[in-house]
């Protein structure tokens, strides 16, 4: 990975939760099974030891695949999106990319112990609405998550709306017979004036596009 990539892991509270759930399930069927398997008073069945062994191995598997699952799970921020990766056993591996152009924000959901601890749920909607959504719970470090999106989701509109502009106000190619009719710099001028009276560009792009005419280009 490249040093100026983000990546939102789970928080160790994930993992905490983890050990709390899974312990507080596990600790009174082995309590139970070794004081089977050490009392004299009578005798117990070996097949009650044997179903009381397995469940406490089924525990102790859902709290290992609980631990790789969260601990496979990541969302790594790159140049062109975010790259999602859960899942740690082949057949539920899942790996999808999110490009920028296609969120319409991000932002993380959390609660006072949480915005104490440094966790909370990233949340990132698509641009089709707010029913294409993926949210992760118990993201370490979720406003510089959230932060690095929408930084690269603003980059991406503020380049397509100068874009935008620039092919508006850009001439169009003609025949040879009519570049007499070309527009001309004052002409050009006067369109950037009125775009930058309408709001639709800066008083800094005005400056630079200005700036173009002049030397010679197109703005």
């Amino acid at each position: 990975m490249e040093d100026s990539q983000v990546i939102g892991r789970k928080h160790f509270l994930a993992y905490l939760q983890i050990l709390l759930v899974y312990g507080f399930l596990m600790l009174p069927v082995t309590a139970f099974l070794i004081w089977l398997g050490t009392t004299t008073r009578f005798r117990v069945p070996a097949w009650l030891l044997l179903i009381l062994l397995g469940i406490d191995l089924l525990i102790a598997f859902g709290a290992f695949r609980s631990f790789m699952e969260n601990k496979a799970f990541t969302w790594t921020l790159t140049d062109e999106g975010v790259d999602i990766r859960r899942g740690w056993l082949f057949w539920q591996k899942s790996h999808f990319d999110l490009p920028y152009d296609t969120i319409f924000e991000a932002y993380y959901i959390f609660g006072f112990f949480a915005k104490i601890l440094g966790y909370g749920t990233c949340v990132i909607r698509r641009t089709e609405g707010v029913t294409s959504a993926y949210e992760a719970t118990f993201i370490a470090r979720p406003g510089a998550i959230v932060g690095a999106i929408n930084k690269k989701v603003k980059e991406l509109r503020v380049e397509a709306k100068q874009a935008r502009i620039m092919q508006a106000i850009a001439p169009a190619p003609l025949p040879a017979f009519q570049a007499e009719t070309a527009k001309s710099p004052a002409e050009q001028i006067r369109e950037l004036i009125a775009l930058k009276t309408e709001g639709a560009i800066t008083a800094e792009e005005f400056e630079t596009m200005k700036r173009r005419v002049v030397e010679g280009g197109a703005a």
